[in-house]
């Protein structure tokens, strides 16, 4: 009997942990859709920016949780900078959600930013070190491919493609707020958008679906699948597989046209070539492949979309999307008041649109935005405080990893946080959008996952997998 209940017990462990990781894939292949339902809207002239939801991602978070809490194993760290300047944040956060009096809508948003840092915690201090690293790598690509096919039909398509159980948006190049532009015979293209919001969002999260790759393809033959011909061809199956994957991924992130996206995602292609040069050259061989890669599948888009690209790539200060830039940063640097107008309390975390429909009422309505630009809304909504406190956390993460140059996931991780921070200059969505949020807070967890020490990892095809010094 006791052998029965302890069969018993053990296969029921291997399921539950098999289940826990079926969800985590589905959580990484899906938190880009967009399917919610609309709990709470400010009044009946819908803005994104008023209204409370309860997004699909969200229930498959909470399974995630689950499974954290009533682990018995938990990745033990103790408190440093980064932990506490985050604390303060989150503190200063909470505090301000009463300087406003719309502070239901802070609560729900003081609420989202908890589940951003909560992911940021799960990710670096469990799930890098529960889950297998390179299959967690090939889920996100998966989701990056998958949205990147969706992405490029619809490009090609120019309206939506109806998929509302995975909540895409409607979309049509006729609509007002749909993201479009004008090429150079004059016809008007909308820009791809996956299940995404906005193509901003959509390019983000193929950049960070290009650094998986990136660590994936330059990673794999560490993965050790055994030895003779079976191995071999493992593998040609799979550098065939990331290859085409690599295709994809690219051609669908050029069809966002998110200027700054691409922009800083050359600049770190650069960096990433001079780094692994000079500091990897064991990688360079397949770097270099990487490298040939991406410049046909670039030659190739351009000579296809030259009409497109050369419209798009012309930046003037009198282009709209400049000038609603400016226009709604101004409002969050004059959310002060007082004889040095510097706003120190905040208006209150998720009421800046609330604040700027009051302050500024004749507008038309699709002018209330959030500023386009993390730091000055997380100035504007939190005060000075709160900005110092976010500024000074990011600063101690950056400087803690440090340490861990040896690490194979730091250049990889670094670069894009990079990329990502440099992007916050110029857009909100890593702090107002629900994808945006995850997306964030999830790379800044997997950064902060290169700090463990732990020794053991979960393996793959019989190779210990550590985010650690590997």
């Amino acid at each position: 009997m006791k052998n029965d209940s302890l069969k018993f017990k053990m296969s029921l462990s291997i399921a539950l942990r098999y289940f826990e990781e079926a969800i985590w894939y589905i959580f990484l292949f899906s938190f880009p859709f967009q399917r919610r339902m609309i709990l709470y809207q400010q009044d009946w002239n819908f803005n994104e920016w008023r209204s409370m939801a309860l997004y699909g991602s969200d229930l498959v978070f909470i399974g995630l949780m689950v499974f954290w809490v009533f682990h018995k194993q938990h990745q033990k760290a103790s408190l440093g900078w980064v932990d506490i300047w985050l604390g303060a944040f989150f503190i200063i956060a909470a505090a301000s959600v009463f300087q406003y009096q719309d502070w239901w809508l802070g609560i729900y948003n003081l609420l989202r930013l908890g589940q951003g840092i909560v992911l940021y915690y799960y990710i670096s201090r469990y799930a890098a070190h529960r889950f297998q690293l390179f299959l967690s790598f090939l889920a996100f690509i998966g989701g990056g491919v998958f949205q990147a096919i969706l992405g490029i039909w619809q490009f090609l398509v120019q309206h939506d493609l109806g998929l509302r159980i995975l909540g895409e948006s409607v979309l049509n190049p006729q609509m007002r707020g749909v993201a479009v532009f004008y090429n150079f015979v004059g016809d008007k293209v909308m820009r791809a958008y996956g299940t995404f919001p906005h193509p901003n969002v959509l390019a983000a999260y193929l950049l960070t679906a290009l650094f998986a790759f990136y660590y994936v393809y330059l990673q794999k033959d560490k993965i050790k699948e055994g030895s003779g011909q079976k191995a071999v061809g493992r593998k040609s199956i799979l550098n065939y597989l990331l290859l085409s994957a690599l295709c994809l991924l690219l051609f669908a992130f050029f069809l966002t046209f998110a200027r700054t996206t691409i922009f800083v995602w050359v600049l770190a292609m650069m960096g990433m070539s001079v780094y692994f040069y000079r500091k990897h050259k064991e990688v360079w061989p397949d770097w270099r492949k990487v490298l040939i890669a991406t410049g046909i599948i670039t030659v190739l888009f351009v000579g296809i979309f030259w009409q497109d690209v050369a419209a798009r790539i012309l930046i003037s200060s009198q282009d709209e999307a400049v000038q609603l830039r400016i226009f709604f940063n101004q409002q969050a640097l004059g959310s002060g008041h007082g004889g040095l107008n510097i706003n120190w309390l905040g208006i209150g975390i998720g009421n800046f649109v609330s604040w700027f429909m009051e302050t500024r009422p004749y507008l038309n309505p699709y002018l209330y935005q959030p500023a386009h630009n993390i730091y000055l809304l997380i100035y504007a909504e939190l005060g000075i405080f709160g900005l110092f406190s976010f500024l000074a956390f990011l600063v101690a993460l950056l400087i803690s990893n440090f340490q861990l140059r040896k690490s194979t996931l730091i250049p990889y991780s670094l670069f894009l946080i990079l990329c990502m921070l440099f992007i916050g200059l110029f857009d909100h969505f890593p702090w107002t959008i629900q994808q945006g949020r995850l997306l964030f807070w999830g790379v800044l967890g997997l950064f902060s996952g290169t700090l463990s020490r732990s020794k053991s990892a979960p393996s793959v095809g019989g190779q210990r997998m550590n985010l650690g010094r590997d």
